[in-house]
């Protein structure tokens, strides 16, 4: 390449830096914006939602227009530099969210679709509520489900755990392929039943494995139709599991709910695909209801069980052995490397649990010691 070309092309490479700057700022602009327009947009319950009409048997069920599907942002070709090169050239700049940050904003915004929906239940719906298998699989038996349902915050949290792991099943498990039927998730299972097979020091099998899968999955997201398998999963999953949540939500969850949970379960498998695109092993693993509490794998949101969230994190911090997990609403998952001939373990996202204290199974009564403690204080 000549001087002249060289200056061309480093003149052309500060121009394309500065209108990607530009482009950064115009989205962040209309995310801003699109944030004030879902805040301040109609009140999703009224009284005559709330307190629906029975249809009556012979009408004809309205079919509303499905809300049209929010486009991922594409990163945008530096069409220059695809000229000269004759290859794909994304935007100089830009790099991919680490994977902790990842699996934290995603998680956080499936707790916000589920704050945002949740309603409050009559004693009765309470009770059937309690009674859910579902619910039931993640409490357990060592927590007052009926109790615990009637806190808000637990309520929430609960519609959360059952779409992280309705989500987790489909689209980033390690069975997700096989979950989702896809045509090739015998093979993905084929690879999962292989590694378990393997000693716990067979390093070099390991690291070949994660290259398998890593070219299978890459072979999968580059065919034709992945994007339309991938929609037509997400709404069918969506329906399913709003089917599921239904006593929690608000009566006919309206068109912007249940495509917003859409958007989630799309996410979700772009995360998946994502995850086990490189030669990485991943193990997805959620706490089981009513182990002891540990904080190296996990990451306490019962904030105020001690009074306050600075007691409670001393306490739990001095004596885990005194706590147990009531439900939890995250995975902890753990990423492990072997192209170095030996194991490299990291614990990329702990997860996110209520806790209670050993051998008191209602949550309000764990909130009433600490009141009864305070008082004695004062």
């Amino acid at each position: 390449m000549s001087i002249s070309n060289m200056n061309s092309f480093c003149q052309h490479l500060l121009e394309a830096n500065r209108l990607n700057q530009l482009l950064l700022n115009r989205i962040q602009e209309l995310e801003l914006e699109l944030s004030q327009v879902r805040l301040t947009s109609r009140p999703l319950y009224t009284q005559d939602t709330l307190n629906p009409p029975n249809p009556a048997p012979s009408s004809t069920p309205v079919t509303r227009p499905a809300a049209a599907r929010l486009k991922r942002t594409e990163t945008p070709q530096q069409l220059f530099l695809k000229n000269m090169t004759d290859t794909k050239v994304y935007t100089v700049g830009i790099e991919p969210q680490d994977d902790r940050g990842l699996l934290h904003d995603f998680f956080e915004d499936i707790r916000k679709w589920a704050i945002h929906y949740t309603i409050n239940l009559a004693d009765e719906v309470l009770s059937h509520c309690s009674t859910m298998k579902d619910v039931v699989a993640i409490i357990g038996d060592k927590s007052d489900i009926h109790h615990l349902l009637a806190d808000r915050e637990m309520r929430q949290d609960v519609v959360s755990a059952l779409i992280v792991r309705d989500i987790v099943f489909h689209a980033i498990g390690e069975g997700s392929m096989f979950n989702s039927k896809h045509r090739n998730g015998e093979l993905c299972g084929e690879i999962v039943s292989s590694f378990a097979m393997l000693s716990h020091q067979d390093y070099r099998a390991k690291h070949q494995l994660c290259l398998r899968q890593a070219a299978l999955y890459q072979e999968m997201y580059g065919e034709h139709n992945h994007h339309e398998w991938r929609t037509k999963q997400a709404n069918e999953r969506t329906k399913a599991l709003l089917n599921t949540l239904s006593p929690f939500l608000h009566w006919g969850i309206n068109t912007d709910g249940e495509h917003s949970l859409s958007e989630l379960y799309v996410k979700g498998y772009r995360i998946g695909f994502r995850l086990r695109s490189h030669a990485i092993k991943w193990q997805v693993i959620f706490p089981v209801a009513g182990m002891q509490l540990d904080l190296k794998r996990m990451v306490n949101r019962t904030l105020n069980l001690a009074g306050d969230p600075m007691t409670t994190w001393t306490e739990l911090t001095k004596n885990p052995e005194r706590y147990f997990v009531r439900f939890a609403i995250t995975p902890t998952m753990i990423k492990s490397d072997f192209s170095a001939g030996y194991e490299v373990k990291e614990v990329v996202h702990s997860s996110l649990v209520h806790v209670g204290r050993q051998n008191v199974s209602s949550h309000r009564k764990d909130t009433q010691m600490t009141s009864r403690k305070n008082g004695r204080k004062n």
